[in-house]
């Protein structure tokens, strides 16, 4: 039986990961703005005030949290009140390469254990007497019970014992760097923590695991 546009989901051939990201949408004369849900290789689900129809070509830009810019050719597959199903079309050979990495990453990390995906601003210090006690910004991109991953510009590295402090909980930790790797430009990096001193630092949602 052919698949209606309701019936289509444009991850489906590819493995579909939560994402909560702002997302522009430009067809014909008009502009929308709204944020994604999920994303995959193969398009988004996205939220938006409204809805083009069904088959609408559009262009799409949005940020992936490492800072890499994608901005692509695009279909509306389905539309369901303020959700919009979006395929990509044509996806540029860069732009392919950043979000095939960063979803395999995602993937890897969400396979192993329970993460869940959350977007915080979060500093860091380091711990160690005689080191640079800068506070340096960063965003949190997976949270676990026991750590996460978050990127930042920091130059710390794998073993480094640091101090994570998390306004919106208004709670500090002292973690320790597990995991490095460069991503996007300017010098970021996505840094896989564990944290050391408390078993509920990110709140109940965590505790019962």
């Amino acid at each position: 039986m052919p698949k209606t546009p309701q019936q289509y989901s444009p991850s489906r051939a590819h493995p579909r990961l939560p994402l909560a990201t702002p997302v522009e949408i430009q067809y014909g004369d008009k502009k929308l703005l709204g944020h994604t849900e999920n994303i995959s290789l193969g398009g988004l689900l996205v939220h938006c005030a409204k809805a083009p129809a069904p088959a609408t070509k559009v262009t799409v830009l949005f940020n992936l949290p490492n800072g890499t810019t994608i901005v692509t050719p695009g279909i509306v597959r389905h539309a369901h009140g303020k959700k919009i199903g979006l395929q990509f079309h044509s996806l540029p050979p860069q732009d392919r390469k950043a979000l095939e990495g960063f979803t395999k990453r995602m993937e890897g990390y969400t396979v192993r254990g329970e993460r869940k995906p959350k977007r915080l601003h979060v500093t860091l210090s380091a711990t160690r007497p005689g080191e640079d006690k800068e506070e340096q910004l960063a965003e949190t991109v997976l949270l676990s019970r026991k750590g996460g991953l978050l990127i930042c510009r920091a130059s710390f590295d794998v073993g480094d014992r640091l101090h994570l402090y998390c306004p919106d909980f208004k709670r500090t930790a002292e973690i320790a760097i597990v995991f490095r790797r460069p991503c996007g430009t300017a010098g970021l990096v996505e840094l896989g923590f564990e944290i050391l001193d408390s078993s509920d630092f990110w709140g109940p949602e965590f505790e019962t695991q």
